[in-house]
């Protein structure tokens, strides 16, 4: 997964796109929701990278619904 994302990554780099990943994992604290939820809030666009393990997460579930309930494309 981590291929795909770096990938995407350079990619929007390179057409002077900011791109926002959580790579080493954010922290489980009472934070942790906020930061996620406030980075899908103050972008533009929300891609989604489906694997077994994404679809299968009630974590991405709920980030999914953050960037429905905020009209993200």
């Amino acid at each position: 997964m981590g291929e795909i994302t770096e990938a995407l990554r350079r990619a929007m780099a390179e057409r002077g796109e900011d791109f926002w990943r959580d790579v080493e994992g954010i922290p489980l604290t009472a934070e942790w929701w906020r930061e996620i939820s406030e980075a899908i809030e103050k972008s533009d666009n929300f891609i989604f990278v489906i694997s077994p393990d994404s679809v299968g997460s009630d974590v991405c579930a709920r980030e999914i619904g953050q960037a429905v309930s905020n009209n993200k494309r």
